[in-house]
């Protein structure tokens, strides 16, 4: 089996830390493969921030190959519901799949009103 990267598995660590809903090996070669494509689009911007223009004038091969690492890296992004539409769908079946209703506590606060304390019983003597 190849040596993973260790830069490559931070940032698996990064999205696996702000993305729970995917925390879950059976996403882990869907997540490492985004990470290799945002490690090697990284990689490509910081050569095409210097310029985008080679000495012929012309718009360099870098530029295409940068759009193309990202359009790939956007339909892992969509698969794994790192999209705000992806997510609401993956959102939306998980809650199939549990049967369960989230429960918005504070909405349900709200509509309860405000809580009146219990009037303290008279104390008795005796």
């Amino acid at each position: 089996m190849a040596q993973r990267d260790p830069l490559i598995e931070q940032l698996v660590e990064k999205v696996r830390e702000q993305c729970p809903e995917i925390d879950d090996d059976r996403f882990f070669v869907a997540i490492y493969s985004f990470c290799e494509f945002e490690f090697l689009a990284l990689r490509a911007f910081a050569a095409l921030k210097s310029s985008v223009i080679n000495p012929e004038g012309d718009s360099r091969r870098l530029l295409g190959d940068f759009r193309q690492l990202r359009q790939t890296q956007l339909m892992f992004a969509r698969e794994l519901g790192l999209t705000p539409a992806s997510l609401a769908s993956i959102r939306s079946l998980l809650k199939r799949e549990s049967g369960a209703e989230p429960v918005d506590l504070a909405a349900l606060m709200v509509r309860a009103g405000p809580v009146e304390p219990e009037p303290k019983p008279p104390e008795t003597e005796g």
